[in-house]
């Protein structure tokens, strides 16, 4: 993600993506490429299936922030 880019909520971006300067990604959007496009619209059972691993990734970052380490900022 570069400068400026704002990423909806419930969005996936694939890894590898360029997200350019000032683009915006609507929420519950697909993302990928270089230059990141919308692909397709997330399904509610795709975010579903996700979400535990998110809250999981929620837990251990506010466990590393107690412990001094920096957050990530988004």
């Amino acid at each position: 993600m570069l400068d400026d880019a704002t990423i909806g909520e419930d969005s996936f971006v694939a890894a590898g993506s360029l997200v350019t300067p000032g683009t915006v990604i609507p929420p519950r959007s697909m993302v990928m490429g270089s230059p990141a496009r919308v692909r397709r619209e997330v399904t509610e059972q795709e975010i579903a299936s996700y979400r535990p691993a998110l809250e999981e990734l929620y837990r251990i970052q506010e466990h590393l922030s107690v412990r001094g380490c920096r957050k990530a900022e988004y």
